[in-house]
């Protein structure tokens, strides 16, 4: 609201939002994801504590994950208030789809954005794109990778960026899916190692997911970014893995 066009920040290698939420982050995506999280924690303690600051909270950061027009935050946030509403609370599930069917219905953006997944918009194709790209990096290096911290390069090798951004930009270092850069980078012995992480975190939230309200939380939150991370690297944006690893270690001292 404080600054709805970032088209200036294009030349320096910024997306060109427009009348989306961006945070300070100055991207709607991670953004949305990053208030995931929030969403996540504030619709947990209503739940077990019904304080109304906790409600209107959530309430701010799911009309933020709204405005984000963010469709990969759009399924995080679908994803958490599942886990949510199933493991605690059915009503909180329904009033979220509730709420999303009337912005689908009453936002011409929102609808356009969620329409746009469906007719393969200029987003979705280059997404597809970079899943390609990932895969073939991966496919001609299936065992130890191309070595974490070096997909710009072996993107530049392959001939992946043109002319006018040799380096790829911002997101050159990355790929839209969290899961395929672990796969690029490190093989299938990095991805199977990365897969016992997610396993053993979801191990340490499990305990006490119906009594604790943390617990409860990081579940919801680290699964709705699952799902995210396979359309944005946020598995790997360190302002998301700050408070998804700060909640994690409240989950483990809780247990």
């Amino acid at each position: 609201m404080i600054l709805p066009d970032l088209s200036f920040l294009a030349i320096y290698g910024w997306d060109p939002h427009n009348t989306r939420v961006a945070s300070t982050l100055l991207d709607p995506n991670f953004s949305g994801g990053l208030i995931t999280i929030f969403f996540s924690i504030s619709l947990c303690m209503f739940i077990f504590k019904k304080g109304f600051i906790y409600i209107f909270l959530a309430s701010i950061f799911f009309a933020a994950i709204i405005l984000t027009f963010s469709r990969s935050s759009y399924l995080a946030l679908l994803s958490t208030t599942s886990i949510i509403g199933l493991v605690k609370s059915p009503k909180a599930l329904i009033v979220a789809m509730l709420v999303f069917t009337i912005s689908f219905a009453a936002i011409p953006q929102v609808r356009n954005r969620v329409i746009g997944a469906f007719t393969l918009d200029e987003t979705a194709a280059a997404r597809i794109e970079s899943w390609q790209r990932g895969w073939e990096i991966f496919s001609n290096n299936p065992v130890f990778g191309v070595g974490f911290n070096t997909y710009r390069f072996a993107q530049q090798s392959y001939g992946n960026f043109n002319f006018d951004s040799p380096e790829g930009g911002h997101s050159g270092a990355g790929s839209d899916s969290s899961i395929l850069l672990v796969a690029a980078t490190s093989g299938i012995f990095g991805f199977i190692l990365y897969l016992a992480l997610l396993f053993s975190l979801f191990e340490i939230h499990f305990k006490n997911i119906r009594k604790n309200y943390i617990n409860l939380a990081a579940v919801a939150a680290l699964s709705g970014l699952i799902i995210h991370s396979q359309f944005v690297n946020s598995l790997f944006f360190p302002q998301i893995m700050l408070p998804l690893f700060f909640i994690t270690g409240l989950s483990a001292k809780r247990n």
